[in-house]
């Protein structure tokens, strides 16, 4: 159970650090796009809750800059 919960905090830990290296304008455009999708689309919903979990990220990280390109 306990390594259960380790793999998953890892996995988040990795997908914050892939959101933190996406540029807003890409973050933007990717929200764009899924707007208009239906909720109940399996795609849609995984798009969203990552998109979530970048905005919190960003907002929650003071030393973010909008202009910071990651490469």
């Amino acid at each position: 159970m306990a390594r259960i919960k380790e793999q998953s905090l890892f996995k988040k830990r990795e997908e914050i650090k892939l959101a933190a290296r996406l540029n807003k304008s890409m973050i933007k455009k990717f929200c764009e796009g899924f707007e208009n999708r239906k909720s109940d689309d399996p795609i849609f919903s995984v798009a969203l809750r990552k998109t979530r979990l970048w905005k919190r990220t960003a907002s929650s990280e003071p030393n973010f800059s909008e202009s910071e390109n990651f490469d």
